[in-house]
């Protein structure tokens, strides 16, 4: 499991979904830049669920 690397996506994760819930409240907020957001946050929670099985060595650090 690499650890480092999964802590570093979910945090991203965790801002992101920080950033949408703050926009979200914006009746200007569409469902395009939700869309953007979204796939955003699923990227990083992703490349985290995928890391468990990577080793430490194996990965670029961020």
């Amino acid at each position: 499991m690499n650890k480092p690397y999964i802590i570093y996506n979910l945090q991203d994760a965790h801002e992101e979904i920080e950033i949408i819930l703050s926009k979200i409240r914006d009746p200007h907020y569409t469902n395009e830049q939700f869309y953007r957001s979204f796939q955003h946050l699923i990227h990083h929670v992703n490349i985290a669920w995928n890391a468990r099985d990577v080793s430490e060595q194996i990965t670029n650090n961020p």
